[in-house]
């Protein structure tokens, strides 16, 4: 009977990682698609916003009209290339820092035995490896249009 359960819960843990991982990628996708593909860096951002107040504008959330008009406002004044680029370097040496403690993490786990612990961590390592890939990708796209 433990067996089965084991297998269960694996079985439980792998699913919930594809779905959290297919969740993430349409979330960061999200803001790719709301912005014409010539665009990046502040320009980008902008476009972003602005896509993202008009749905805002068209459904009448308020709140979300204030937060976006807000953040447009600082975009238009405080954005540069260099600052965002400066942003991205600093989330992806963040992310690079998350998934060497998540790799501690996961060789504790394996060092104890526990299955349903090496199983999470595995799947809080994966989250942060993909995590870092997305923020690198952002920097290389950053980057290659500053070079055009």
């Amino acid at each position: 009977m433990q067996i089965s359960q084991q297998i269960k819960s694996a079985f439980t843990l792998k699913f919930s990682l594809a779905a959290m991982l297919l969740g993430t990628a349409l979330w960061c996708a999200a803001p790719a698609q709301a912005r014409p593909a010539n665009l990046t860096g502040c320009d980008a951002k902008r476009a972003a916003l602005e896509q993202e107040l008009a749905y805002a504008r068209q459904y009448g959330n308020t709140h979300r009209i204030q937060g976006l008009e807000r953040a447009l406002s600082n975009v238009n004044t405080y954005c540069t290339d260099e600052s965002l680029k400066a942003e991205l370097e600093r989330d992806v040496a963040q992310k690079v820092l998350e998934v060497q403690e998540r790799e501690a993490d996961l060789r504790e786990a394996i060092a104890k035995g526990d299955p349903d612990k090496i199983a999470r961590r595995e799947e809080k390592l994966a989250e942060a490896r993909y995590e870092l890939a997305e923020a690198k990708r952002r920097l290389a796209e950053l980057s290659a249009s500053a070079a055009q």
